[in-house]
């Protein structure tokens, strides 16, 4: 019953899952019959979103070479795809930009299609000639000082001592950090610049019993172990 099959972002995903797919939809759609199907995916319609300018996908302890094979542009279905481009940049069109707002946006969105084409090449220092060393604008950078916590903090909540703060206020804001030790650190340090109670609210605090040892899951896994578990 299916008349489209849209699948974002992937460029990240290894070549085979789309080979998979492929022979998964010929089985499914030959109709109970034993001639084959010979058109890719079965014949259903297949949409890719995505952009190769972007994270492909990751090969543990792989090269270049075995991410470029691993990637989708590799695969015999990469020619059976009609490739369509955007070609229209819509932040700035957004409402309540100022024209020197719409402007800082165009160039940053330009700075940032350099980079993913590669023709962005920035010399660090007189004798170096590695092209894939990129300078990151002043404007775009934190001064650190003695304390980079309180200067990121500082820049992304610069109201947050406000009492009678906008919960949107929040909402609206985030500090990206891909360790967990950090957010923890992070977290702390805002919790102590905010008034009032803290209140921590533990997310898991028993384990499930229907495993073979369910008996004994109170002695293998105390309370105070799970409550230290950190997951990604």
């Amino acid at each position: 019953m299916t008349s489209l099959i849209i699948w974002d972002e992937a460029p990240m995903n290894n070549r085979c899952c789309f080979d998979a797919l492929d022979r998964s939809l010929n089985d499914v759609l030959t109709n109970g019959n034993d001639l084959p199907n010979d058109k890719s995916f079965g014949g259903k319609l297949i949409f890719l979103g995505g952009d190769f300018r972007q994270i492909l996908h990751v090969i543990l302890g792989g090269t270049n070479e075995d991410i470029i094979h691993a990637s989708l542009y590799s695969s015999v279905l990469w020619s059976k795809f009609k490739v369509l481009t955007l070609i229209e940049h819509m932040r700035p069109s957004s409402n309540g930009l100022s024209n020197d707002q719409k402007k800082e946006v165009v160039i940053f969105a330009n700075w940032i299609l350099t980079i993913g084409d590669g023709t962005q090449q920035d010399a660090l220092f007189p004798d170096d000639y590695d092209a894939s060393m990129i300078k990151i604008p002043q404007d775009l950078l934190l001064e650190a000082r003695s304390n980079p916590i309180l200067a990121i903090v500082s820049a992304v909540y610069p109201s947050i001592r406000d009492i009678n703060i906008d919960p949107c206020y929040f909402r609206e804001r985030a500090i990206v950090t891909p360790r967990n030790a950090t957010v923890s650190e992070i977290n702390d340090f805002i919790l102590n610049m905010l008034s009032g109670m803290k209140q921590i609210y533990l997310s898991t605090d028993t384990v499930c019993k229907t495993s073979s040892d369910g008996d004994n899951a109170d002695i293998l896994y105390p309370v105070e172990f799970i409550n230290q578990l950190e997951f990604n």
